[in-house]
């Protein structure tokens, strides 16, 4: 763990494949507390996530059905579109010739043919399988109540990290460069399969590195 590190919890929502920020407060605090109680909310990370492939970044979203009434527990995955024919092979189009797609392959297309029925499974599923990936050992909570504040000593990190939207300070996330398969220009925060296909053992180190230090 970094220097920094909080001595206290985190209290954040599950995405899909999460981006780099999103990991990147995994490693600040003694605890992680992951929201399951919220109302899903569209048009977010809970069900999408970015990834580069030839001249352009894609996203892979993941059709659902409900609204955003509902709670995330409740938000089952529509498969009667083959969306995970798409995104696995969206996954190998774009990191086909990555250094370590071979090393990682077969247990991001496992996450992929599981096809739990509820989306919280699904992402509990891709964060359970890229900790091991990642070789992070963290202490992970989930929420039993919806609570708007937050108790004293647990930092709300709920809806900090959304699409199209600039990180904000109390992030504390300052992104390290890597290889990348495409393109001269460095794209910042894609889906921590960006991370994990392109520098393999070394992400876990790059994500330490991108939280900024306290002065």
């Amino acid at each position: 763990m970094p220097n920094n590190i909080e001595a206290h919890t985190a209290l954040i929502e599950l995405h899909y494949f999460p981006c780099i920020a999103w990991f990147a407060q995994l490693l600040r605090f003694d605890t992680i507390m992951l929201e399951t109680q919220e109302s899903f909310l569209k048009q977010s990370y809970r069900n999408r996530c970015y990834i580069q492939t030839a001249n352009k970044v894609t996203a892979l979203s993941v059709p659902v059905k409900g609204s955003s009434k509902q709670p995330i527990s409740e938000i089952e995955i529509d498969y009667s579109q083959r969306w995970t024919d798409i995104h696995w092979r969206t996954i190998q189009s774009g990191y086909g010739n990555a250094p370590y797609f071979e090393f990682f392959e077969n247990d991001i297309r496992q996450i992929l043919e599981a096809k739990p029925s509820r989306l919280l499974d699904l992402n509990k599923l891709v964060l359970t399988n890229c900790l091991k990936l990642l070789n992070i050992k963290i202490n992970l909570e989930y929420s039993q109540t919806f609570e708007k504040q937050t108790e004293r000593g647990v930092t709300d990190l709920r809806n900090s990290i959304r699409p199209n939207k600039a990180l904000p300070d109390s992030l504390e996330f300052d992104p390290m460069s890597y290889y990348q398969v495409f393109g001269a220009d460095f794209v910042n925060n894609l889906s921590i399969l960006d991370l994990l296909f392109c520098e393999g053992p070394q992400a876990k180190s790059l994500l330490m590195a991108s939280i900024k230090k306290k002065h």
